[in-house]
């Protein structure tokens, strides 16, 4: 018996037993039978043609005219003249009045009208005209025309001839049906259009069991044992989908191996599995191509269907978008229940997420990774935001498209991401462009205070602190902008602030500055313990008491006028003061038992204080130190001034000035018991010997005069200056009398009246003297603005101190002599450092220091000199190892990176190879000239020597195997590995530099030097390579061999080079006596070339250093830097960062 065949494709017959009825069939037959303009929209393979055949069959049974055309058998190409023809044309044939009717005739008589209106005559004057039944239109596939240009006009008329209705009672007689895969909005899209509102809309839905178990279980039952179960489970993984449906019904028939076919195995086995290959029918390829043929539409779509598969229960609130219809419309999803969900079972396994991923990959060409990184970020990740030309490009593409809902946050995120981008990127560029003029103006200041420092000492230091903390914060401002860009980050080039804090510090010597409320200062001296400082006023009157070195403790009100000196004893026990008022007055300052406190009173003259008190004044604790008490005034001539005074050793007298030619002794109780007579012109100042038996005297008339106390007797007068005397002083040992005078000089004299030495220097008038505590110094203070220290015994001035705007009225040394103090009536007073700076050196060579070489935890330093030896130094600075005494003559030396072992190269020629634990001695091998160069390897299983034999070599440790490199012309004068132990540079006279793998090959050759190579050196990271050359300059090269930078400012050769640890510094030495580091930048950061004197051991103020650098290393923690000089000293230079720089400078000032 034949099986029961179930049809696929194509429309079935109106007899064909497989077609299920269903109720759209129902709602169809009634709805045009009414008349009603109907559209049937669905998705492909459906059953809307069968249905239409159906319809149309049984319609015309009962007295309809049908006609059905297809709209794919009308070319979609040609005009619409030719388009409406052929439809005229096929409206005719379907309704057999093709006889009847002369069409080409009709058509020419009509030719007057437009393909619309000849239409529209063609359906009032033949149609209705020749048909007086009721007439159903069928418009078949009625998507092949959405795209051509008058379809809008085309539903417009047949929504026209539905209106007519109203007018012209004959229109209710035609009817149309539509059916095919559009939407009602696609049927009229111009949107001055009315859209196509008309009819009823049919809903064609997929099998029901009770549709289909009559149509189809009959085919099964010839197979199976239970055709309605199998129907379930058919319509289980279809939905009833009816081409679905039939085919796997079919399939089961034809493919089933038993009675109970396992329908899932078939299911996968026949139509999921492989599904483009057996598809032949273009079932699953039609959903396929509906969704993707449309590119501005398909991205849309394939998000959509994604939000079904990935939405929980695998739905979607449906919300009749023209895209969920869209997507609808392809077959692929449904509306039920007012959600989308996937049509059936086989559909989710075909087009599953995979597909849809893959799909969406093939369309996203440019980021369809960073999409999906993105969305696994949960959107947060930045890096992966499209931008620039990529952004632009896609956005591009993407205007004509509907993308979807990931892709267009996406692309909205990165749009937005860039334009935030570029806004923070302008505001970062005029970030940039405000900071790099603040770095320009700072770089500038920099330099600026680094010029002030010759003449305002404290103000230069001031600046440069200011200066490098603008800087500093800079800096964190330019790390904070450009921290994704590391290489960018030390491009801001400003560091004279550095250089300029350096070289101040150095050379300093103003120390502080004493500012009192009056606004000048014009006299000083020390308390005689060195304790305190007592300053007198310029216009106020007062005296101001300084806890040393510049705090200050108190500040009374001595005398009306002026105070033009004042002067401790020496026991501290009293104070003397004397003033423009013409008073002198002599104070009790000591510390006494707790007094009671009374208010200050000017008329009494006198001032209770609390001793050891705290006093607050103006934000400022002070400390009372004693008890201050007027005790005697010293009333002069009426008119007269007291110029100068002093007490004497013993506190039993004191001696004033009145601006005469006489000067007046007092004894304790105020009362006058000689006058001094004698000189011709007025006595500008007068001073006790440290015995209290003489009193010296200076006077304009060019003398000064030695008087004896208690008689008042002449006892020498001292000739010998061209002018005026402003000034006379006893050294403390009492045999020597200095004199300043107008005439610009100083002179020392002995007790005899002997001129010991005279002192030139000064360019305008001395105004005061001063010797230090130990007789070997004096101080000159001068018109000139300047104060002078001088050796006078040899007659040299050791420095001069600028600083001061006006005069310079007074100078005094601090009782141990380390610190001298100077006044002008210009402002503040101020106080000089006489010591030097305390470098530490190592002196145990007499010649020059060749090798300088750090063991691994800085612990020992090893050095080579030309004297013969080579010693290890521990880090106090004492030798603890003689190497020459086990290894002979030494020229170089290298501690291995474990710091076992040190590598020697000898004066014989030969590496050596010492263990520092077990002392033994391997000898390696041997060049045929002198070493020049040794060098570890980082993983210290290699070792490099350089050799004036022009030869390079490299000894494995066990020292049985050796590579020699040749290619170097003349001497090989440095050897350095590369960190990273892949290569190897060398230096020679021959002006270039090599680099070597370790087979011995040459690499690449650096020839950009103008004269012999003295040393090459890699940073820690290997990434770049410093050389140093006797053509006066160092080249920084990648490790690519490119130059980088070429860092000028030395001038001689310069003959060793090195990284510091952390490989941001590099330390240079040369011939010219200097030791220079500079930044990666090239940016000098700091130049040694000598250090501060201590002034009072006779050394100049600076001691600049003429001796040749040999050698340079920075110690392991990079604090230091130490250098070999041809003298043999070992010096150590300590490397400030500019914070430490700062901090140092802040520390002189006494600021925090």
């Amino acid at each position: 018996m034949a099986r029961y065949r179930y049809s696929i494709g194509g429309s079935l017959d109106h007899q064909n037993p497989t077609y299920v009825k269903r109720k759209a069939d129902d709602e169809l037959y009634n709805a045009l039978k009414n008349g009603e303009f109907c559209y049937v929209l669905n998705s492909r393979q459906m059953g809307k043609s069968s249905l239409r055949v159906k319809m149309a069959k049984k319609l015309k049974q009962e007295g309809f005219k049908c006609v059905s055309v297809d709209m794919t058998k009308i070319s979609s190409y040609g005009s619409a003249e030719e388009w409406y023809g052929d439809l005229m044309f096929m409206l005719l044939q379907g309704l057999i009045l093709d006889q009847k009717v002369n069409f080409e005739l009709w058509l020419q008589e009509c030719s007057y009208l437009s393909p619309l209106q000849k239409f529209n005559q063609f359906i009032e004057t033949i149609i209705l005209s020749q048909l007086q039944e009721k007439i159903i239109i069928f418009l078949d596939e009625i998507d092949s025309i959405i795209k051509i240009k008058f379809k809008d006009e085309f539903f417009a008329i047949i929504r026209s001839f539905y209106n007519q209705r109203s007018e012209n009672q004959e229109y209710e007689r035609l009817t149309f049906c539509l059916l095919g895969v559009a939407t009602p909005s696609d049927l009229i899209q111009d949107k001055t259009r009315t859209p196509f509102n008309i009819g009823q809309a049919i809903e064609l839905k997929g099998f029901e069991f009770s549709e289909a178990q009559s149509s189809l279980t009959q085919g099964l039952r010839e197979v199976v044992d239970n055709p309605e179960e199998i129907l379930k489970e058919i319509l289980n993984w279809t939905g009833g989908q009816p081409f679905l449906t039939q085919k796997l019904c079919k399939l089961v028939v034809e493919k089933a191996d038993s009675r109970t076919p396992n329908i899932e195995q078939i299911v996968r086995t026949y139509i999921i599995n492989n599904w483009k290959s057996q598809d032949e029918l273009y079932h699953l390829k039609t959903i396929c191509d509906r969704i993707l043929q449309d590119k501005k539409s398909s991205g849309r779509l394939l998000g959509i269907h994604k939000q079904v598969l990935t939405s929980p229960n695998q739905t979607l609130k449906a919300d009749d978008s023209y895209d969920q219809i869209k997507l609808r419309l392809s077959g692929l999803v449904i509306k039920k229940d007012g959600n989308l969900e996937v049509y059936n079972r086989i559909y989710q396994a075909v087009f599953n997420l995979n597909w849809v991923e893959q799909e969406l990959a093939n369309q996203r060409k440019f980021y369809h990774e960073n999409l999906v990184a993105w969305l696994k970020s949960g959107r947060t990740d930045t890096r992966q935001l499209l931008s620039g030309e990529i952004l632009e490009k896609v956005l591009k593409e993407a205007e004509e498209k509907r993308l979807s809902d990931e892709d267009q946050y996406f692309l909205n995120a990165s749009r937005d991401y860039e334009r935030q981008e570029l806004k923070q990127a302008k505001e970062k560029a005029t970030k940039i462009i405000q900071l790099a003029q603040q770095g320009t103006k700072i770089e500038r200041k920099g330099r600026e205070s680094l010029e002030l420092f010759s003449h305002l000492q404290l103000a230069a230091l001031r600046d440069a602190i200011k200066v490098g903390e603008d800087l500093h914060q800079l800096r964190k401002e330019w790390q904070g902008l450009m921290h994704n860009e590391p290489d960018s980050i030390e491009d801001l080039v400003s560091t004279s602030p550095h250089l300029a804090l350096q070289q101040i510090l150095s050379r300093i010597r103003e120390w502080r500055e004493l500012n009192d409320s009056s606004g000048g200062i014009t006299n000083v001296c020390f308390y005689p313990t060195g304790e305190y400082l007592a300053t007198a006023s310029r216009s106020s009157g007062t005296i101001t008491f300084w806890e040393f070195p510049n705090q200050e403790v108190i500040e009374f009100k001595a005398h009306a006028d002026v105070v033009w000196s004042v002067c401790f004893s020496s026991t501290g026990e009293y104070l003397a003061t004397a003033s423009e008022d013409g008073v002198a007055k002599i104070w009790d300052y000591q510390s006494l038992k707790l007094l009671p406190s009374e208010e200050i009173s000017d008329e009494l003259g006198i001032f209770y204080l609390i001793p050891n008190m705290q006093i607050n004044s103006n934000n400022r604790t002070v400390k009372v130190i004693g008890v201050i008490k007027e005790l005697y005034k010293f009333i002069g001539n009426s008119g007269r001034r007291a110029i100068s005074l002093c007490l004497s050793e013993n506190s039993k007298y004191l001696a004033t000035t009145l601006n005469n030619k006489d000067a007046t002794i007092w004894n304790s109780k105020s009362q006058k018991i000689m006058t001094l007579k004698g000189h011709s012109h007025n006595i500008t100042s007068i001073c006790f010997s440290p015995n209290s038996q003489y009193v010296a005297t200076a006077s304009d008339d060019g003398t000064a005069k030695l008087w004896s106390i208690p008689d008042g007797q002449e006892v020498r007068t001292f000739r010998g200056h061209s002018e005026g005397l402003t000034s006379i002083c006893f050294s403390f040992n009492g045999e020597y009398i200095a004199t300043g005078s107008t005439d610009k000089t100083a002179i020392i004299w002995n007790l005899q009246g002997n001129e010991e030495k005279k002192l030139s220097g000064h360019f305008r008038p001395i105004t005061t003297v001063c010797f230090s505590r130990d007789g070997k110094y004096l101080a000159t203070a001068s018109e000139d603005s300047t104060a002078k220290i001088w050796n006078w015994s040899q007659g040299k001035e050791i420095n001069t101190l600028t600083g001061h705007s006006g005069w310079v009225t007074s100078v005094c040394f601090s009782p141990n002599s380390k610190y001298l103090a100077t006044a002008s009536g210009d402002g503040p007073a101020k106080i000089w450092d006489l010591q030097g700076q305390k470098l530490e050196t190592i002196a145990g060579h007499s010649e020059g220091v060749w090798s300088i070489s750090f063991s691994p935890d800085g612990k020992y330093l090893a050095t080579v000199s030309d004297d013969g030896t080579a010693k290890i130094w521990d880090k106090y600075h004492h030798e603890i190892v003689n190497l020459t005494e086990h290894l002979g003559q030494i020229t170089r030396l290298s501690f291995s990176p474990d710091g076992e072992y040190l590598a020697a190269a000898s004066d014989d020629r030969t590496a050596i190879l010492w263990n520092l634990k077990s002392k033994k001695v391997k000898i390696l091998g041997k060049h045929s000239d002198k070493l020049r160069s040794i060098c570890f390897s980082s993983d210290g299983q290699w070792l490099a020597t350089a050799s004036d034999d022009k030869t390079t070599k490299i000894w494995n440790l066990p020292g049985n195997k050796v590579i020699t490199l040749m290619g170097h012309s003349d001497w090989v004068t440095s050897v350095c590995f590369n960190p990273n132990d892949q290569y190897l540079a060398t230096g020679s006279v021959d002006k270039t530099v090599k680099l070597w793998d370790f087979e011995g090959k040459e690499i690449i050759t650096l020839g950009e030097h103008f004269e012999q190579v003295w040393s090459v050196c890699f940073s820690p990271d290997g990434e770049y390579l410093a050389t140093a050359s006797a053509d006066k300059t160092i080249k920084i090269w990648d490790k690519s061999g490119r130059e980088l930078i070429n860092l000028r400012g030395h001038f001689d050769w310069v003959r060793s080079v090195c990284f510091s640890p952390n490989g941001e510094y590099l330390a240079t030495a040369s011939d010219d006596g200097t030791v220079k580091v500079w930044d990666l930048q090239g940016n000098l950061l700091a130049d040694f070339r000598g250090y501060k004197g201590n002034l009072l051991e006779g050394e100049p103020d600076f001691i600049e250093l003429t001796s040749r650098v040999l050698s340079v290393c920075f110690t392991p923690d990079g604090k230091n830097i130490v250098a070999g000089y041809e003298d043999g000293t070992v010096r150590f230079w300590p490397f400030e960062s500019l914070e430490e720089l700062i901090e140092r400078g802040k520390a002189w000032l006494g600021v925090d």
